[in-house]
């Protein structure tokens, strides 16, 4: 029976991040919410740019902590 040995460093942030953007394929993702909003906004009669202007500063925040 093999035993694993987990080493006492933490884990940085960066790493973490780094780990589950791939996990999570993060450009991926990002290119269908991008493409959707994209659609969204061709389509639509009416836009509340309040809600859009939230969401860009949030997508602005993610950027910044990868």
């Amino acid at each position: 029976m093999e035993t694993t040995v987990i080493s006492g460093d933490k884990t940085s942030m960066k790493a973490l991040l780094s780990d589950l953007k791939q996990l999570t394929k993060f450009g991926l993702s990002l290119s269908v919410v991008f493409s959707s909003v994209a659609g969204y906004l061709i389509a639509a009669d009416v836009v509340n740019y309040s809600i859009q202007m939230y969401s860009i500063k949030l997508l602005k925040k993610i950027q910044m902590l990868l």
